[in-house]
């Protein structure tokens, strides 16, 4: 019966093993790499530049504004979790508080459908996005400058 299982469990573990090295360890490496050099993105020109990169970025105020940033929320957001978890789990115990309780934890279970159409017009304009970046390429200039085809006339652009 156990002939052959660690051969059988090494061949049942390579693939997975192949594919975090390709999308988690490659990736990895590459940004490593990329922090010690000048490459921008898009020349082909790289040039090793070593810890110059990382002595701007001590130096940068956006930066140590973003890590002060990050290390409040750091501390406060398991904080205000914890007791609000704490909360809502005492109120449970008074029945005055327990239909509210219920209200505001199935509440985000059922309010995605309807408000999402409500959110993303309002944080998307619709002259911004694919379909309105492809129209402009496709002749339909009106479409990029009004927004959606139903706004507006179109006998002109």
């Amino acid at each position: 019966m156990r002939h052959g299982r660690y051969r059988f469990l090494a061949g049942a573990m390579l693939p997975p093993l192949l594919l975090y090295a390709v999308f988690v360890v490659s990736p990895y490496a590459q940004a490593f790499y990329l922090a010690f050099t000048d490459f921008n993105g898009v020349s082909s020109d790289v040039n090793i530049v070593g810890l110059d990169n990382f002595t701007r970025l001590w130096s940068d105020p956006l930066f140590l504004s973003a890590l002060r940033h990050n290390g409040l929320m750091l501390v406060v957001v398991p904080l205000v979790t914890i007791a609000l978890a704490l909360f809502f789990a005492a109120s449970t115990r008074a029945s005055r508080l327990l239909r509210a309780y219920r209200v505001l934890y199935f509440f985000p279970s059922s309010s995605p459908w309807p408000s999402s159409p409500c959110c993303g017009s309002s944080c998307t304009p619709p002259t911004a996005g694919c379909s309105t970046a492809s129209s402009t390429g496709s002749g339909c200039p009106h479409w990029s400058v009004r927004g959606w085809p139903s706004r507006g006339s179109r006998s002109g652009a």
